[in-house]
């Protein structure tokens, strides 16, 4: 991997938030107002930090009906670093149990 792109995945990783959001996405793909129900963060926070782990090439998106469903980028998650390094995020208790809500909730369904 280029330096330049270490560097990126590495700065866009360096911040709680974004680790915590990418972690989540390390479970399941979601949409911001499943982030936002799952960790109680204000949604420009979170559009904020989906925006710099785009660019870093650490997700993906796609538009499914009316919501805008993003993915961790398998093709980075294949290279060595990063397949390591998944394995060693772990989530607060606190995150996994809001995701379990949001799934139990169906919050995706629910957002306007």
């Amino acid at each position: 991997m280029k330096i330049e792109k270490l560097v990126k995945i590495m700065s866009a990783l360096a911040n709680d938030t974004r680790l915590r959001i990418f972690g989540l996405f390390l479970k399941r793909e979601m949409c911001v107002c499943e982030v936002e129900a799952a960790l109680g963060i204000e949604q420009s926070r979170i559009s904020h930090a989906l925006r710099i782990l785009r660019e870093a090439g650490l997700l993906d998106v796609k538009k499914e009906g009316k919501w805008k469903i993003y993915s961790v980028n398998r093709d980075v998650m294949e290279r060595g670093f990063m397949k390591n390094l998944s394995k060693e995020i772990e989530l607060p208790k606190k995150d996994l149990e809001g995701l379990d809500r949001c799934i139990r909730e169906g919050v995706r369904e629910s957002c306007k």
